[in-house]
């Protein structure tokens, strides 16, 4: 865990240019420990944006998402060293509902085609 932290942290800091602010802060490495196997920015979207989503129970919500992705993920056989948010399963039926129960109608089509999926443009 701390190896695979501090590889991102000193990553984070070598491309510091193209990366946020927040990220050449020490405690950013701490934050990266404290969550691991989870990128902190995959908590700080979903704590974040999902709080201003009608319905959308933080911590519940966060959760109950985040718990669903990492059975799938295990599932897979998936062996990455850190969960980020391109690692999102929404191919899977569970998760990918979840992840719609808090958006307007609408999203299908758009993770269908651009995100996620059998016949998305990322799979081919």
């Amino acid at each position: 865990m701390e190896d695979v932290c501090r590889s991102f942290a000193d990553f984070y800091v070598t491309n510091k240019m193209e990366l946020p602010n927040q990220t050449q802060e020490g405690r950013y490495f701490d934050r990266m420990k404290q969550v691991y196997p989870i990128h902190p920015e995959i908590f700080d979207l979903l704590y974040e944006d999902g709080s201003t989503l009608t319905g959308f129970q933080r911590t519940r919500g966060v959760l109950q998402l985040m718990a669903q992705i990492v059975h799938r993920l295990w599932k897979d056989g998936n062996a990455d060293l850190l969960i980020m948010p391109g690692n999102f399963p929404l191919y899977d039926a569970t998760v990918r509902n979840k992840y719609l129960d808090f958006l307007s109608q609408g999203w299908d089509p758009a993770i269908d085609q651009d995100i996620d999926g059998e016949h998305s443009r990322p799979a081919e």
